[in-house]
C-alpha cells in the first residue's frame, strides 16, 4: 500500500494531468517534464520514492503485524553476513564488467564517455543511499517475504522459485526498455528472478541475492 502511494505521488509530481491514468498507461512515467530532466538528482530521488515506501512497508509489516525480527527475512537465525553480501556484489560486478567488455569489442561505436566530475560527485551520495534501499526492498519482498510466505503453503521448490520470479518480472513491465522487445525483456527479468530465487534457496540466506 505504501509503495502504491509512492507511485501515485511519483505520477502526480512528474505528470499531474495524468495522475489518474497510472494503471491505464504506465508509459506516462517516462514523459517527465523538462524541469525534472534538467535536474537528475531530484529525478532520481522522486523515482526511488516508491522503493523507500516499499521498504518501510516491509519493515512495519514484519515487525508490527507478524511480530518478527526484521532480519528474519534475511536468514533463519536473523543474522546478516556482510562477507556474503560483498561476495555477491563482487561476482555481479565482474559479470557486468565482462558483459560491458564484450559489448565494447563487438560495438565500440555504441559507447561514449560523458563524465562530469561535479555532477558525478553530487549523484554519488544520493545513489549510495537510495540504490541499496531499492535493491533491499526488491529482494526482501520477492526473495524474502513472498518466498517465506509461500513456503507456509507449499514445499514445492518450483512454486517457490517461479511465483515470486513472475511477480518480480511483472513489476518491471512498466520500464522503458520493455518497448524495445517486450517478450525478450520479460523473459530476461523472469529468468533473472529465477536465478536469484535458486541462489536464495540453495544458500538458505538472502545476502548473496
Amino acid at each position: 500500500a505504501l509503495a502504491a502511494i509512492g507511485m501515485i505521488i511519483l505520477v502526480t509530481v512528474t505528470h499531474p494531468s495524468n495522475a489518474s491514468k497510472i494503471l491505464d498507461s504506465p508509459t506516462v512515467l517516462e514523459d517527465l517534464p523538462k524541469y525534472l530532466k534538467s535536474f537528475p538528482i531530484p529525478n532520481f530521488v522522486i523515482h526511488h520514492l516508491p522503493f523507500v515506501l516499499l521498504f518501510l512497508g516491509i519493515v512495519l509489516t514484519v515487525k508490527c503485524v507478524h511480530q518478527r525480527r526484521f532480519r528474519s527475512l534475511i536468514s533463519p537465525d536473523s543474522s546478516f553476513q556482510i562477507d556474503r553480501f560483498f561476495t555477491g556484489f563482487g561476482l555481479w560486478s565482474i559479470l557486468i564488467l565482462i558483459a560491458m567488455g564484450i559489448g565494447y569489442v563487438i560495438s565500440p561505436q555504441s559507447f561514449r564517455l560523458t563524465f562530469s566530475p561535479l555532477l558525478w560527485l553530487q549523484l554519488l551520495g544520493v545513489v549510495l543511499i537510495l540504490t541499496p534501499i531499492q535493491i533491499a526492498a526488491e529482494e526482501l519482498f520477492c526473495r524474502g517475504y513472498l518466498m517465506q510466505g509461500l513456503s507456509l503453503l507449499t514445499r514445492n521448490r518450483w512454486i517457490l522459485i517461479c511465483v515470486p520470479s513472475l511477480l518480480f518480472a511483472i513489476a518491471h513491465f512498466g520500464n522503458s526498455e520493455m518497448q524495445r522487445d517486450a517478450v525478450w525483456m520479460a523473459l530476461q527479468y523472469w529468468s533473472f528472478g529465477v536465478f536469484l530465487a535458486v541462489v536464495t534457496l540453495k544458500d538458505n540466506r538472502l545476502e548473496l541475492a
